[in-house]
């Protein structure tokens, strides 16, 4: 009996397995996908091709006349492929052999028609429904257009008829890991490793999949293995570098980090997280180079992450960095800012102008953000607040009082009204204030301290 297996043209099918491809690596949270060449590894190839033991279980049958078809394809298959494919479909049956209907995909397959291909294993696979070679084929095209909900039943069905290997059990884990089912991932990637301990594409999916389930050490050490035998590849040493995060070993992050800066493969979220590591290890003189790194290194990249920085720099103090890191973005982003975000530059710039004295532009950045919106609360507050420093106090309660028609911001702007009258020892302009903040939420600190201001105000009667 002659099986498909033997006659399957291994010109015709290495052309197939290498038009599979696979993106680039995404993002630093994404799942790493599987290396470009990854379907075109020479022992990949082999297995698909030669070294087949023949299983009449799983494999279809041919006439003898089909035979001599086969033998009058495979030449067309080298020199043509379309005309190939158009002879098959003229001479495929109903009663054919699958083995015609699975060749067909093949060469669907190898034109980069993935929809003709699926449709003619299926085809294969209602002949045959043990057609072990057919489920193994449309699990991997499923993989390959990223379609992983759809491929993990027939790579789970190869393996039930038998043809479990390293690559079946490595796809099926970068499936899982893909659809978060993590821990059944690693269970996959384990099983490939067994059949082929060396691999670094399953070596990889263990390693993420560790790293997601927080099993930090056990993925720190396999990263180190894949980090020594390819030391040029980023994304290595970003997910040992996330791994140390885990473990809170930041010292051991940083270098990581700084290693992939030098390396000039750094994202701007590895340099933006390598600047934060400094700022909260106290050293903020490295922290604002690699932040400036980080937004130079993609000018179209999002804002929100930059605007978090200025928003670092400026909660610790760090004025005159922030400023300049404000002025950056402005820059960068010149004209694609929205009103949120020019906004929130301004409460910055009107932060950093009140702390540094410079009380004219913090003047100028308040105004500019409440003609910008009327209902800013914490601008309001903050003007209110520079106003009654410089003694303009009737503008002072002006914007104390718009500020206290905003829900959010009422309690507040009645606290440091209260606060200026003290200071002005309008002790009685104070307590009803008091009063209507202690409504709003009871406080034992704020009760005492009209207790004391109502105190005030009785002596200052008195005299």
């Amino acid at each position: 009996m002659l099986v498909m297996k033997n006659l399957l043209n291994p010109l015709s099918f290495l052309a197939v397995v290498l038009a599979l491809s696979f993106t680039q690596v995404g993002a630093q949270n994404e799942i790493v996908p599987l290396r470009p060449d990854y379907w075109s590894d020479p022992e990949f190839i082999k297995k698909f091709t030669y070294g087949y033991t023949p299983n009449t279980t799983t494999e279809p049958s041919i006439t003898s006349e089909e035979k001599e078809l086969f033998d009058t394809l495979i030449p067309l298959i080298r020199s043509d492929v379309n005309s190939a494919i158009t002879m098959l479909r003229t001479v495929i049956l109903p009663e054919s052999s699958p083995a015609l209907d699975f060749t067909l995909g093949n060469l669907y397959f190898e034109t980069g028609d993935f929809q003709g291909a699926i449709r003619q294993y299926l085809t294969s696979i209602n002949k045959l429904p043990n057609f072990e070679r057919a489920y193994s084929l449309l699990g991997k095209v499923h993989v390959r257009l990223g379609e992983m909900d759809k491929a993990v039943p027939y790579l789970v069905k190869t393996i039930e008829l038998g043809g479990a290997d390293s690559d079946i059990y490595g796809l099926l884990g970068y499936c899982y890991l893909n659809q978060e089912k993590v821990s059944s991932s690693l269970s996959a990637y384990e099983q490939a490793l067994l059949y082929d301990p060396n691999n670094n594409d399953w070596k990889l999916g263990k390693a993420q999949a560790l790293l997601i389930l927080q099993k930090w050490e056990e993925s720190i050490g396999i990263f180190e293995e894949l980090i020594t035998r390819y030391p040029d590849k980023a994304e290595y040493w970003l997910l040992q570098a996330n791994a140390y995060l885990g473990l809170r070993n930041t010292t051991q992050s940083a270098a990581n980090y700084e290693i992939l800066r030098r390396m000039k493969k750094a994202r701007p979220d590895s340099l933006f997280q390598l600047g934060d590591i400094y700022m909260n290890d106290g050293l903020p003189d490295l922290a604002y180079p690699v932040y400036v790194e980080g937004l130079k290194a993609d000018p179209k990249q999002n804002v929100r992450r930059p605007m978090m920085v200025a928003h670092i720099l400026t909660d610790r103090g760090e004025w005159e960095d922030a400023s300049l890191y404000i002025s950056s973005i402005r820059n960068t982003f010149n004209g694609r800012l929205g009103d949120k975000e020019e906004l929130d530059l301004l409460t910055l710039d009107s932060r950093i102008a009140l702390a540094t004295g410079d009380n004219e532009r913090a003047s100028i950045a308040l105004k500019a953000i409440i003609a910008r919106n009327p209902l800013a609360g914490d601008a309001l507050l903050l003007l209110a607040g520079f106003q009654s420093n410089t003694n303009e106090i009737e503008e002072a309660i002006l914007n104390y009082e718009a500020a206290r028609k905003i829900e959010k911001f009422k309690r507040r702007a009645l606290l440091e009204q209260a606060q200026m009258h003290v200071r002005l020892a309008e002790y009685d302009k104070a307590v009803p204030l008091l009063q209507e903040a202690l409504e709003i939420e009871p406080e034992d600190r704020i009760q005492k301290y009209m207790e004391a201001v109502e105190h005030a105000a009785l002596s200052k009667r008195l005299l």
